[in-house]
């Protein structure tokens, strides 16, 4: 029982030490205890700690802004990092930011891939130093630094043009591939089989968004009696997603009423010009199998069947469909390509103000 009070006494005294360090105390304990040592940018494992620049002062400041500065190697730049407490990425294995490995104090949110270290000649220098700097933390204040809280205006970050057309790109590309199944029965056959023949169509919907045109490929296997037939379908928009202006974007539900479409969501999307359309299809030749047409035993031997590409001739079109299979990407999707319809309408209203022979 002696033993148990000396420890508890033991540990409430290095705890209240701890926590009673003035901020001028900490300030001097961390500078003492780090310039001289090797700073180095990169992970925990980076081949820098052994090649890294000697830290030669360290300043720091009420508001928590940290100043690191390192020696010149061979007429090298200054290497300096300069940084606040308080933006230091917290995370389990990175309380506060900071976290003591082995002979080193690693920070983490740093703008360098996994941060940056300084390193010890002994783990419990690590330790320690890293206790100071969260302690640090506990007596900094940032209300010296104008927008260190949001403002009452403040929103979501708003994407430049070139970001949302990286973001409509990524997320119908990543899409998976939607499919659509129609099922006929015709009873005419009865009267050669004795039961109704029975023809299911299953169309494969992929499509892609490249930098000037939007393509929808479509395939469609069509089964009678486990024997297959395919045809292939593939529709180009070549549309400057840059500089078109989209007058509708609307959400159409369930197929609409439509037996050939996809089950999920699609975006019909109508522009205030006309854009090329170019459309291309390939079918199964024309054969005889066991007395069936077009029909095969397996449906990679009906895709091998099938003819070479025949286009069709281009045409205009003002409106296109994309495919999405659920109500949240259909929604985001929207989202982006109004605020990029924004962007657009904004770039075109500044460009026409600034031409010296315009309106």
């Amino acid at each position: 029982m002696k033993y148990i009070k000396t420890f508890v006494l033991l540990f409430f005294t290095v705890t209240l030490s701890a926590q009673t360090a003035t901020y001028e105390q900490t300030v001097e304990y961390i500078q003492t205890n780090t310039v001289g040592r090797m700073l180095y940018k990169g992970p925990l494992d980076s081949f820098e700690r052994a090649t890294g620049h000697k830290l030669t002062k360290i300043s720091i400041e009420k508001n928590g802004r940290i100043k690191l500065i390192a020696d010149q190697r061979n007429g090298s730049h200054d290497f300096d990092i300069v940084f606040n407490i308080f933006d230091l990425t917290s995370s389990i294995d990175y309380p506060d930011g900071v976290r003591a490995y082995k002979f080193l104090v690693h920070f983490k949110g740093l703008n360098v891939t996994n941060g940056y270290g300084i390193t010890f000649a002994t783990e419990n220098d690590a330790i320690k130093v890293a206790r100071a700097f969260r302690h640090l933390k506990t007596l900094c204040s940032q209300e010296g630094d104008l927008f260190s809280k949001q403002t009452e205006s403040e929103k979501k970050p708003t994407l430049s043009k070139d970001e949302t057309l990286a973001y409509i790109k990524k997320l119908i590309n990543n899409q998976e591939d939607l499919q659509s199944v129609e099922t006929k029965y015709y009873n005419a056959s009865q009267t050669l089989t004795g039961q109704p023949k029975t023809i299911e169509k299953t169309r494969t919907y992929k499509q892609y968004m490249r930098n000037t045109s939007f393509e929808l490929q479509i395939e469609k296997v069509t089964e009678e009696n486990n024997k297959y037939m395919v045809d292939q379908n593939t529709k180009i928009y070549e549309i400057n997603f840059e500089t078109i202006i989209f007058e509708d974007i609307t959400i159409k539900g369930f197929q609409e009423g439509n037996e050939y479409g996809p089950k999920g969501y699609k975006l019909l999307l109508e522009t205030t010009s006309k854009y090329t359309k170019r459309e291309k299809a390939r079918s199964m030749p024309t054969f005889n199998s066991i007395g069936e047409w077009n029909y095969v035993s397996t449906i990679d031997r009906a895709r091998n069947e099938l003819l070479r590409w025949e286009w069709y001739d281009n045409y205009e079109i003002s409106q296109f469909y994309i495919y999405m299979a659920n109500e949240k990407d259909i929604k985001r999707l929207k989202k982006a390509l109004e605020h990029l319809n924004s962007l657009t309408k904004e770039e075109n209203k500044l460009n026409t103000e600034n031409d010296p022979f315009g309106n």
